[in-house]
Order: C-alpha cells, then sequence, then structure tokens
C-alpha cells in the first residue's frame, strides 16, 4: 500500500510539470543511486508501463551513490531522483537550492556504533568520529 502511494504521489508531480506540455509522451529521467528497494516502485512502474498512461517516458538511470545523483540533477541530466534525505547534503555544501519532497522513510538508515559505552549523545563531545563520506553508506 504505500508503495502505491508513493507511485501515485510521485505521478501527481511529475504531472505537474507536463500540464499544458504538447500533445504526445514527455521524457523524463528520474537517476537512482544503484539498486536500492525503495526505488522498485519507479522501476516497475516504468517497465510496465503505468507512467505511460499519465503521458510520461520514465527512463530510470542506476547511478553509483547519491553524490552522483545530485551531480546529475545539478547538471539538469535529470529531472528527478530518488535518493535518502542525506543526499541533500551535496548541493547545500556546494551552495545550491534543493528541495525534498517526499520520503518513504520515518528514520534514519543509519546508527552509530562504539566501542565505549556511551548513554547519551553529550558524552560524544571531544569524541572523533568517522564516515566513509558526506552521505556515505558506512
Amino acid at each position: 500500500m504505500q508503495h502505491r502511494r508513493l507511485l501515485f504521489t510521485l505521478v501527481f508531480f511529475i504531472s505537474l510539470l507536463t500540464i499544458g506540455s504538447s500533445a504526445g509522451q514527455t521524457l523524463l529521467r528520474v537517476a537512482t543511486p544503484g539498486a536500492l528497494t525503495g526505488a522498485l516502485p519507479i522501476y516497475l512502474g516504468a517497465k510496465k508501463g503505468v507512467f505511460s498512461k499519465y503521458g510520461l517516458i520514465v527512463e530510470v538511470i542506476a547511478t553509483r551513490n547519491e553524490q552522483m545523483n545530485m551531480q546529475a540533477l545539478m547538471s539538469e541530466s535529470v529531472q528527478f531522483l530518488t535518493s535518502s534525505s542525506t543526499g541533500l547534503f551535496y548541493p547545500g555544501k556546494q551552495g545550491l537550492d534543493a528541495v525534498g519532497i517526499a520520503s518513504w522513510n520515518n528514520a534514519s538508515p543509519y546508527s552509530p556504533g562504539s566501542r565505549l559505552k556511551i548513554k547519551d549523545l553529550k558524552e560524544l563531545k571531544g569524541k572523533k568520529i568517522a564516515s566513509s563520506g558526506a552521505g556515505g553508506r558506512a
């Protein structure tokens, strides 16, 4: 049910962009970072012709990571993307504007790990924290 709601939401927003366009179908490129299960509604909708019912040809482009997703959006190579909220970090870091329309996750997919027993965030003050990179998966 949640995937149908997401698919409807995406079709609705895409449809808003195509109001007043010429007759025929409109090509939209949507980037997704790799083979995420969260992007399945986009892949399936494009493959099964759901978007074509609304006059849209959706081309799904798999990128290597969220940073590449954002670069594709900023260079106008794609019009939409699927990404986690951490992906919005990249355009903000470069002084650009990006807007997150919707999210199907209501919690962070990340959790900190430590060899120290930390019971409160205040205990992190002065500690070093590592990541694979901004928006990194590990």
